[in-house]
């Protein structure tokens, strides 16, 4: 564990299911369970895909989660879609976790936790910005921000980043973190192409990158006005 722990990504891997709800009109319930590894790196870019076992179901690990929810549709369309949806993951067993020199796993879950998806079940859709994955959320460690996608299978694997309370990016909105990334991860503007893992950008680096960034737009502006 680095001396800033927040300088550690946790990667969450696991399979998410709906159910429909009974009475209509009503939110569907959701669950997201699988395991979940630390990697230990202040820059989001340099931490690849966990590697999952050929016949194994989830990423090894000894850390598990199984967080449950609704979810409801945002009645939000982008050029003619279907929309997005908008899920709380603050219920079921929660999340393991061990420090450093303890003997058993205990475990926690968010009191905030607030996932933005495309889609509820993989399509294989072309435009692979929808299959992307955002997350904003809270807990008794602090704030975070989470980036991901959804993969065969129903596989959702995000990112999730700890950070400062100073630190801008608490203040997000999910729109604000999805137009954060795409404009770093997204090649060209059909939405064919996307660098892999999402999450490799400055976006998810342990240190706000906001103002560095805004210079660079304003840099940007300014050459196409000239």
């Amino acid at each position: 564990m680095p001396e800033n722990w927040k300088e550690t990504l946790f990667i969450w891997d696991g399979i998410f299911s709906v159910e429909k709800p009974s009475k209509e009109g009503d939110p569907s319930t959701i669950k997201w369970s699988g395991t979940w590894v630390g990697v230990d790196n202040a820059d989001a870019t340099k931490i690849e895909i966990p590697k999952r076992g050929a016949f194994d179901s989830n990423v090894k690990s000894d850390m598990t989660f199984e967080v449950e929810g609704t979810v409801t549709s945002t009645g939000d369309k982008d050029n003619g879609g279907a929309g997005s949806f908008k899920a709380t993951l603050t219920e079921g067993p929660g999340w393991d976790l061990q420090d450093d020199g303890a003997e058993n796993k205990s475990k926690h879950s968010d009191t905030v936790h607030e996932v933005f998806i495309q889609q509820l079940r993989w399509l294989g859709s072309p435009d692979k910005t929808a299959n992307l994955v955002f997350a904003r959320g809270n807990n008794n460690f602090a704030p975070f921000i989470s980036v991901g996608w959804m993969r065969p299978g129903n596989r959702i694997t995000l990112a999730r980043r700890y950070l400062g309370e100073d630190d801008t990016r608490v203040r997000w909105e999910v729109e604000d973190l999805q137009k954060a990334v795409l404009e770093e991860i997204c090649t060209c503007t059909d939405g064919m192409n996307v660098i892999t893992p999402p999450w490799k950008c400055s976006v998810m680096h342990v240190k706000d990158q906001t103002a560095k960034r805004r210079k660079l737009e304003e840099k940007k502006e300014t050459e196409t006005e000239e």
